[in-house]
């Protein structure tokens, strides 16, 4: 005689409110690496580049009789309810049992009948994790303008080592923008000029990212575009930072192509204050996904 308590001793999930027993869950997660190697040197730069979303699977025990409680009519009544549930494919709030509320949309469904256990059948089910319109992380830590100049006129001397064959190499990041050093001069105040300091690195990092493109010398473009790229998020972030300095700056990260005026409204912002904090997305008419947007 089964025991009738058996279910009643198992995890219990739930999603968008229906809930269910676990006989064996897992979740997963992976960072997406890149791997830029070096001549004549061991090992590799990696650079992450992003992480997948978050997949739960579910082994899910739609049995009948085995149970009592709510439990006891789950292959007659719960199934077909979460069944509707999954084929509707919504989005909804995935409660698990080790991380807690989720926002997932339904991923896979896999069940098969077996002769041997006509009671019901186990039912595999996976979510993935569906964050919403844009991912925003908080900068937890801003960098300070020293520590980016700092690292500015090390990128710099990093550029002079470089054999540029024919390529025009970029100018230093440390060197005053001209286009801005009438504005530096006449700011008011500390934060702006730091700000505007801050802005011409990150976009002398772009010149640098693009000059390094060109290069033949695989070791070089690897090192120029990993420091480039690094040292253009840092200074970045001390801009926001310098001109709001009682404010945090945040990361956008889109999930979907979109217009700029889409984007902008999406982040509740203005068309010219998106292209201010971003003034590279003003050559592109559309917006790709996994564009990193910043806004304060």
């Amino acid at each position: 005689m089964p025991d009738l308590d058996v279910l009643s001793k198992l995890q219990v999930a739930s999603f968008r409110g229906v809930k269910f027993p676990v006989l064996r869950s897992s979740r997963e997660h992976q960072w997406q690496n890149v791997e830029h190697g070096i001549q004549y040197r061991d090992g590799m730069l990696v650079d992450t580049t992003g992480g997948q979303n978050w997949t739960f699977s579910y082994t899910i025990p739609f049995r009948q009789g085995v149970a009592k409680g709510p439990w006891k009519d789950l292959f007659t009544k719960s199934l077909p309810e979460f069944l509707a549930l999954y084929k509707e494919g919504l989005e909804g709030i995935l409660i698990d049992p080790l991380h807690g509320s989720i926002r997932v949309r339904p991923g896979k469904w896999s069940d098969g009948l077996d002769a041997a256990r006509r009671d019901g059948v186990d039912t595999e089910v996976m979510f993935v994790e569906s964050p919403p319109l844009e991912q925003v992380d908080e900068s937890q830590s801003v960098p300070s303008a020293v520590a980016v100049d700092s690292a500015a006129g090390m990128l710099d001397a990093q550029v002079q080592e470089v054999d540029w064959q024919q390529e025009e190499p970029p100018q230093p990041t440390v060197d005053p923008l001209s286009a801005i050093s009438g504005v530096v001069e006449q700011a008011d105040a500390e934060q702006q000029r730091t700000a505007a300091r801050m802005s011409g690195i990150s976009d002398r990092c772009n010149q640098v990212s693009k000059a390094a493109e060109k290069i033949e010398d695989g070791g070089s473009r690897s090192e120029l575009l990993y420091e480039s790229s690094r040292l253009r998020v840092s200074a970045k972030r001390a801009a926001n930072k310098g001109a709001h300095p009682g404010r945090t700056a945040l990361r956008v990260v889109t999930r979907t192509s979109m217009t700029l005026a889409t984007l902008a409204a999406q982040l509740g912002m203005t068309l010219e204050a998106l292209l201010k904090a971003n003034p590279e997305l003003g050559v592109f008419p559309v917006v790709p996904p996994g564009t990193e947007v910043w806004r304060s």
